[in-house]
């Protein structure tokens, strides 16, 4: 499995996502960590909402930095 990390300069627009997508995708790099998997519901409520669903979930915009500081943190976190 190819562990990189994205970051904000890695990707410059935010990310569109419902919330079981953005757990879907950053749960794997937590490696069972609890207090890193609830910083996800953390970053959800830190997001913009949109008026835009997507399988019935609302679609929120991540923040770039946000995300960015996130993975930052994991990556300390696992060394």
């Amino acid at each position: 499995m190819n562990e990189q990390i994205i970051t904000a300069s890695a990707n410059k627009q935010p990310l569109q996502m419902t919330y079981s997508e953005l757990q879907k995708a950053l749960v794997p790099f937590c490696k069972n960590k609890l207090p890193l998997v609830a910083m996800i519901h953390d970053l959800w409520k830190a997001s913009t909402p949109t008026p835009s669903l997507r399988n019935n979930q609302q679609v929120r915009i991540i923040h770039p930095k946000l995300f960015e500081q996130f993975t930052r943190l994991v990556a300390k976190e696992n060394g």
